[in-house]
């Protein structure tokens, strides 16, 4: 969820664009969002555009960010067939029949210190990948967001996927 708000903040904030974020949580026992309640599965959707948003909500996606298993399987229905899915290697077993990425999110994020970093990394490799939000942008709401005192960590985590992004994105260009 705290992608979700960073990536809309992001848009709105630094890029002068227009953002839509809406977060679910799919937890049956618990309407907590407190840290007990980590690891159950959650979605931010997000919606960013050059003009303004009429209609807020996200039919088919055009890229996925997928950090579980639990997650895959609960909203694969909702991979599209043009929809770019960026998947945890370890943590994420299944695959979609085509157009995913896969990063090792989590792996750098326990490599770092910190696995519940991972969401940053692949924040990071999707801006290096789409570009649709600039490096400066998303540096200035990541910073914003995460605890005070983490913010290096957090701009490692964030560097790390970039870099990824920016190596898959050359790769689809070459291809």
């Amino acid at each position: 969820m705290l992608s979700g708000i960073i990536l809309a903040n992001a848009a709105v904030l630094y890029e002068d664009k227009h953002a839509t974020q809406k977060d679910r949580k799919f937890a049956i026992q618990t309407q907590s969002y407190g840290p007990e309640v980590r690891g159950t599965v959650s979605k931010s959707d997000v919606r960013i555009s050059d003009q303004q948003i009429t209609y807020p909500y996200v039919t088919v996606p055009d890229y996925f960010i997928i950090l579980s298993e639990q997650a895959y399987q609960q909203q694969m229905n909702e991979i599209g067939p043009q929809t770019v899915v960026i998947l945890d290697r370890d943590l994420v077993t299944s695959r979609p029949q085509t157009g995913f990425h896969e990063v090792p999110a989590h792996a750098i994020a326990k490599e770092l210190g910190k696995p519940v970093i991972a969401n940053i990394v692949m924040l990071g490799m999707w801006c290096g990948l789409t570009r649709i939000i600039s490096w400066e942008a998303l540096e200035k709401a990541v910073l914003e967001a995460v605890p005070r005192g983490s913010e290096a960590l957090n701009m490692e985590a964030m560097q790390r996927g970039f870099e990824i992004g920016i190596k898959a994105a050359n790769e689809n260009i070459s291809k």
